[in-house]
């Protein structure tokens, strides 16, 4: 990479720091006439230092604080400064402007993770694991982002790879040596290795992150009769008005979802029609899609207004008593089995959330970070290397040719190599990288 490159790599909203970062050969000598009243930044390749920014011809100056990272010590293996000011949008969009006018190019999207890869910082499943990370919307797809980008695919394609090896290099000798009678056998051990290979190909091959997303996801679904309190239950419980609340029974009849979180997990919350309210076929459909919600929910919150329930004797099931804002002051709960709420005045909305956690169970920790959850593109490599092993074991167990077996091991070499991006064309970099957002 010939050019220096430069992004505001913080979101585009006021804050109480911006960051802008800039990338290449010329990083320092670039940012170096903006800064004053700091040592000097051509003569320091590594380090924090603190001084002024000058923002053009107007003489306005602003304190900064850069951080300085010297190739190939660096995220991008190039020299890279980062200025953290004050996080206006405009003055960031100002100081980015300048280091343009300065010489620099306006990074792509995904460019700095790019050039890391391309530089041998970063393999191209931490590159995506990058992506993976800024997506992620709970917890555990944080946890698993990171163990892609500490290398969890990387090594499980290091550890597959020596095991397809421990065959592949004996019987290609072999077949070096054939007219000289020298027979290398390859080792029993080798051989028995396979089949753990191709089952761990097989998972990795069903290990995508869409489904991995789609097995963590967790549903709580509100139920109840018509005005019990659900939709302003839901809203209270997403923190906006995401459902609209009337005094009309039966308001609600779709099936309304958002994602919210609960105890650091992403939960999908579902408001349903009330149970009571049938007023014509759409309500009769509405009924239908609420049961279908009802059969898939983690948690079923069963919502009561408080003056006109019976106590409960403790069936199962979380039980929600609304308006307990209209009860008289100091009275708890009528139900002993219940958790009483206000969604006027928020009262009991954090021992329902913690009821609700209970129910959904601790976050598995271990199921966190055991699992590699891959990309598709990953997948799909994973995929066809496990078809390509099958072929090779299946060969081997009839007597095929040493050469098609040594060529559908090969096979999985090269797919394994499409995964860590070690034979990736431009097409591939292209449709990786441009999901990313400007600055990363």
């Amino acid at each position: 990479m010939k050019d220096t490159i430069v992004a505001i790599s913080t979101a585009r909203e006021p804050a109480v720091r911006g960051v802008i970062r800039v990338s290449g050969p010329e990083a320092r000598q670039v940012v170096a006439p903006l800064f004053h009243d700091g040592p000097s930044l051509e003569r320091t390749s590594r380090g924090v230092m603190d001084g002024q920014l000058e923002l053009g011809r107007s003489g306005a100056r602003v304190a900064a604080r850069l951080l300085i990272y010297g190739a190939p010590r660096s995220f991008t293996g190039e020299d890279v400064v980062e200025l953290h000011v004050d996080g206006a949008p405009m003055l960031l969009a100002v100081l980015r402007d300048l280091l343009v006018r300065g010489g620099c190019r306006t990074a792509e999207p995904g460019e700095f993770t790019r050039r890391a890869y391309l530089n041998g910082r970063l393999d191209l499943s931490r590159a995506e694991a990058v992506l993976a990370l800024i997506r992620a919307r709970d917890e555990t797809e944080r946890r698993a982002a990171l163990t892609l980008l500490e290398g969890g695919v990387e090594r499980r394609v290091a550890t597959i790879r020596d095991r397809v090896l421990d065959v592949l290099v004996p019987m290609e000798l072999a077949m070096d040596f054939s007219d000289q009678d020298v027979e290398i056998p390859i080792p029993a051990a080798a051989m028995d290795g396979l089949a753990p290979v191709a089952e761990e190909l097989r998972q990795l091959a069903s290990s995508t992150a869409e489904r991995g997303a789609e097995r963590s996801r967790l549903r709580v679904v509100l139920e109840g009769p018509a005005n019990a309190g659900k939709s302003s239950l839901f809203n209270r419980l997403c923190g906006r008005d995401a459902a609209l609340v009337t005094p009309v029974p039966g308001t609600t009849r779709d099936v309304i979802t958002e994602e919210v979180l609960m105890d650091g997990r992403a939960v999908e919350l579902v408001d349903t029609a009330g149970d009571d309210f049938t007023a014509g076929p759409v309500d009769r459909e509405a009924h239908a899609q609420r049961r279908r919600r009802l059969r898939e929910a983690d948690v079923v919150i069963q919502v009561r207004d408080v003056r006109r329930h019976e106590p409960s004797n403790g069936e199962p099931g979380l039980l929600a008593l609304t308006h307990g804002d209209l009860l008289e002051p100091g009275a708890g709960s009528p139900d002993p089995h219940a958790v009483l709420i206000s969604n006027v005045t928020g009262a009991g909305l954090d021992r329902l959330t913690e009821a609700v956690c209970r129910r959904l169970g601790a976050p598995d920790v271990q199921a966190a970070l055991a699992p590699v959850h891959v990309t598709g593109r990953q997948g799909a490599a994973f995929s066809a290397a496990h078809e390509h092993l099958a072929r090779a074991a299946a060969s081997l167990q009839a007597g095929e040719p040493a050469e098609l077996v040594a060529s559908d091991l090969h096979g999985v070499l090269d797919q394994l190599r499409q995964v860590t991006g070690e034979e990736a064309g431009q097409e591939v970099l292209d449709r990786v990288f441009r999901d990313f957002c400007i600055g990363k």
